[in-house]
Formats: structure tokens, C-alpha cells, sequence
């Protein structure tokens, strides 16, 4: 892996999930800083440098993925860190849930939401569309 690949931060409290995720875009060639919890990640935040943030929507409350869109948002270092918010709360509690304003995912600095389960060629044809680097 190149020392300048993107790294990615990636929130997902399932531990299976969150490796499969993983593993798929290390194969990509992108470099991963895992967390399970919004605590873990406002962590990795904090100590390391990153290029993107995928997370789940619903951690430790529902909307714990927008609350750490929205962290990123409110600061200037890195409200420039594109976000990708994975959900699938749809299809396991069965509601029609989506974020249905485009202003609020632009508010919370979501440049993309998607539904799992996630293909893998929809998830790295997102993150493709949002940084540049490594082929997959």
C-alpha cells in the first residue's frame, strides 16, 4: 500500500460489517482507521489525519452518524472531510427511512448516503467519486 494512499476513517459498531468493509477497501488500496463507536472515532479524529469518513447512522443512538457528520461540519480543520453515511435501518426495522432533505444532508457535510447492504462496486464507486486516489 502507498504511504500516500487515502485514509479513510470507517464507524461501524458490527464487528463482521466493519472487517468485510475494511478488507475490501485495504484491497483497494486505501488505508483504514476502524472504529466501533462514535467515541472511538471522535479519537482517531482527533490524533490522525484522514480523507474521508464513513459511518453508520445508527451507533450507540440513532443518529450518532450525523452527530459526527455534523462534528466534522462546525470544525474549519475539517469541514472540508467528505462524509458517507451507511444505513440499514430500512430494511431491519422495516421503515421507510431516508433522509429526505438534500439541506440537511449538505448541512451535516453527508456527501453520500447509502442503504445496506452495500455492494461492494457502489461503496468504492462513492468513494472514488469523493477523493482522488487508487483505482479499484
Amino acid at each position: 500500500m502507498e504511504p500516500d494512499a487515502p485514509v479513510i476513517v470507517l464507524v461501524e459498531d458490527d464487528p463482521d460489517y466493519r472487517e468485510t468493509c475494511a478488507a475490501l477497501l485495504r484491497k483497494h488500496g486505501y488505508r483504514l482507521l476502524p472504529a466501533a463507536t462514535a467515541r472511538e472515532a471522535r479519537d482517531l479524529i482527533a490524533d490522525h489525519r484522514f480523507d474521508l469518513l464513513i459511518t453508520d447512522l445508527m451507533l450507540e443512538q440513532l443518529m450518532t452518524g450525523f452527530e459526527l457528520a455534523m462534528h466534522l461540519q462546525r470544525d474549519t480543520d475539517l469541514k472540508h472531510v467528505p462524509v458517507v453515511v451507511i444505513s440499514g435501518i430500512s430494511g431491519r426495522e422495516n421503515l421507510r427511512f431516508r433522509p429526505s432533505l438534500e439541506e440537511q444532508l449538505r448541512a451535516a457535510g453527508v456527501r453520500a448516503y447509502l442503504e445496506k447492504p452495500v455492494k461492494p462496486q457502489q461503496l468504492l464507486s462513492t468513494i472514488k467519486t469523493l477523493l482522488p486516489g487508487p483505482d479499484p
